[in-house]
């Protein structure tokens, strides 16, 4: 018996029967079908993920924002920490590394540093640096900011500094220069 009319080699037929004829090579099928679109479905959550995600540029007008009407404090935040909670990179420390990281933080009306706030303004030029920098930051304790006697929420650039006790000045850095003395004229 003859296929159907209207039926040729690419017709429901022949696959019917081959599925009969091979039902592991279907499910075979099935399955490269399915991690196929698995893949295809973890690519686009990726993506949607990283489009979640917001950009250092994004990050960065999100706080020009939040400073734009920012009221001048007549007291700027004092720090209330009694030890540094910025750790040196044992690493980096070991092999006398030192450098300065430059953060932008914002502190709330409460003393209390905005982790998501944190960015680096000028880097040291070693990223284990920059990291410890901004890991230490949410650390921070403040008297708030004051304006009218009443606390504010301020952005402030914060140095952060990285120094090896035996290790050399860093070009540009007057703290560690020695001051010069004045040689007594006979």
């Amino acid at each position: 018996m003859g296929e159907p009319s209207g039926r040729g080699q690419g017709g429901l037929l022949p696959a019917v029967r081959e599925r009969a004829l091979y039902p592991a090579l279907t499910a075979c099928a099935i399955f490269l079908v399915t991690m196929r679109t698995l893949r295809v479905l973890t690519l686009g959550v990726l993506a949607a993920a990283a489009a979640a995600c917001p950009s250092p540029d994004t990050t960065r007008k999100a706080m020009d924002a939040l400073t734009a009407g920012a009221v001048v404090p007549d007291t700027l935040p004092i720090l209330l920490n009694k030890e540094s909670p910025f750790r040196y990179p044992d690493k980096l420390f070991s092999t006398k590394v030192q450098g300065n990281v430059m953060l932008r933080i914002y502190i709330d009306s409460t003393g209390t540093v905005w982790p998501e706030s944190t960015t680096v303004l000028q880097s040291s030029g070693h990223i284990e640096l920059d990291s410890a920098a901004i890991r230490g930051a949410p650390q921070l304790h403040f008297l708030p900011a004051k304006a009218k006697n009443t606390p504010v929420g301020v952005a402030i650039k914060l140095p952060v500094f990285f120094r090896h006790p035996g290790g050399p000045p860093v070009p540009g850095d007057s703290v560690l220069k020695p001051k010069a003395t004045a040689t007594p004229t006979p």
